[in-house]
């Protein structure tokens, strides 16, 4: 008897561990069940193109008539696909799973929703073509090297929540030359920019205490780098063949620890730093920094009293903070371009860079910087419904349609499909930088803030 319902009992458990593994195909995606609510995506073969995940799915079987919400990427599920282009995931997922996008070689496109929570090592290792990422999420668990060798990779923005930037997060993306990190940052991590060479000015936030192991090896373009007031600790090679600074500003009163060789020897003789009023004493008597030739005292490097745009929208971005920056970043809106830029009323154009970052020859304050854009933009085609020529006018992450009639109604999506604004109003702001899609009528305009 005894033998009899053990048999029983242990035909139970396999039964149900089979039915918490099973795989069922809906579309041209297999999904792995969890629970009895939700599921994984765990691979698709024959995945190309624009991928759309959903956030709902039912096995196909209509005896069962059971559907489950779509929660994780399977670790591997999409790697080495390489006709994907695009991906756009739903807010129901909370996990991106080790080499899930790894080698999708043809990967333009992508968005880390609201919703992840986790995303596993070497997610997107060797994306080559990605040009397009959002992270909407402001709090995620990273494992390592999540873009490394992501080389058409160009600019990124981190939103506020995270604590740690994990190591090789940007290793080797050859092209990135603008991140935006998130005020609540505490750690860099080991190598997190390593190999980053297009990258010309970093910006640490004062939140940020610890800054790993070759963090910045190799970033060879790195010119100007801006270290903020809480930072305390430099480890080995931090900033090692970093050959071309000209000018570091370390806000902290206290000279940060640092292991060996935080710098390229060669740059004291060359490189400026830039230390807070009355700490002198202080950084002479402590390596690295006793190694610079030239070191100045300022509290307020860079300060820019007055500020004067000519352009009717004041279509301009700066870098965060930049009245505070040894330089600033100048980005002129769609449908704009520098026509000049001015200091004090002399022309200083020729200094500005092609990826838009302007380093003045000295430190300065109380004084005028203009900057003149010219209209360049050619308008929208008109519907059928008789939408006017407009204009988009974009400052930081605000919004603005400039030739829409009253009361015309518009809607803003993001690359995942999620809906960030819907309304009149023909001012209005998007929760991140990163692509997106406005909808006025029937009409459809992608702008990029």
């Amino acid at each position: 008897m005894l033998k009899a319902f053990a048999l029983i009992l242990l035909s139970a458990i396999m039964f149900a561990v089979s039915a918490s593994a099973e795989i069922f195909t809906h579309g041209e995606l297999n999904y792995e069940i969890i629970d009895e609510q939700t599921c994984r995506v765990v691979s698709s073969p024959s995945a190309k193109g624009n991928l759309i995940i959903p956030n709902e799915v039912g096995t196909g079987d209509p005896d069962a008539m059971t559907s489950y919400r779509v929660v994780e990427i399977a670790d591997g599920a999409f790697r080495d696909c390489m006709g994907l282009l695009s991906v756009q995931m739903p807010v129901t997922i909370n996990r991106i799973g080790a080499e899930s996008f790894r080698r999708c070689s043809s990967l333009k496109v992508a968005e880390i929703g609201a919703g992840v929570k986790e995303i596993g090592e070497m997610a997107f290792r060797g994306c080559v073509a990605l040009e397009d990422m959002q992270i909407l999420s402001p709090d995620v668990d990273c494992d390592r090297y999540i873009f490394n060798g992501c080389t058409s990779l160009e600019s990124l923005s981190i939103p506020d929540g995270w604590s740690k930037l994990p190591a090789g997060f940007f290793s080797e993306c050859a092209a990135l030359r603008k991140v935006k990190l998130p005020s609540t940052l505490e750690t860099i991590g080991d190598e997190a920019f390593s190999g980053c060479c297009s990258l010309d000015y970093i910006k640490v936030p004062d939140s940020v205490q610890h800054i790993g192991r070759k963090a910045f090896f190799g970033c060879s373009g790195l010119n100007v780098v801006y270290l903020g007031k809480r930072v305390s600790e430099l480890q080995t090679q931090a900033f090692d063949k970093c050959i071309n600074m000209s000018e570091i500003v370390c806000r902290n009163s206290i000279p940060p620890a640092s292991a060996l060789y935080p710098f390229d020897e060669s740059i004291f003789s060359t490189c400026r730093l830039t230390i807070p009023i009355g700490r002198r004493g202080a950084y002479s008597g402590t390596y690295p920094w006793s190694e610079f030739q030239d070191i100045i005292e300022n509290d307020y490097p860079g300060l820019y009293a007055h500020l004067e745009i000519v352009t009717p929208e004041n279509c301009i971005g700066f870098d965060e903070n930049y009245g505070t920056a040894p330089a600033v970043r100048i980005e002129s809106a769609e449908g704009w371009t520098v026509h000049s830029v001015t200091l004090d009323n002399e022309d200083v154009s020729g200094l500005l860079s092609d990826s838009g970052l302007l380093r003045f020859p000295a430190l300065v304050k109380d004084v005028v910087l203009r900057v003149v854009f010219s209209d360049v933009t050619q308008g929208v085609e008109q519907t059928e419904n008789g939408c006017p020529s407009l204009r988009v006018a974009v400052n930081d992450l605000q919004v603005k349609l400039i030739g829409l009639t009253e009361n015309q109604h518009i809607e803003v999506f993001g690359l995942s499909g999620i809906c960030v604004y819907s309304g009149t109003d023909h001012s209005f702001s998007v929760p991140s930088e990163g692509v997106y899609i406005i909808s006025i009528s029937n009409q459809k305009l992608k702008v990029r803030v």
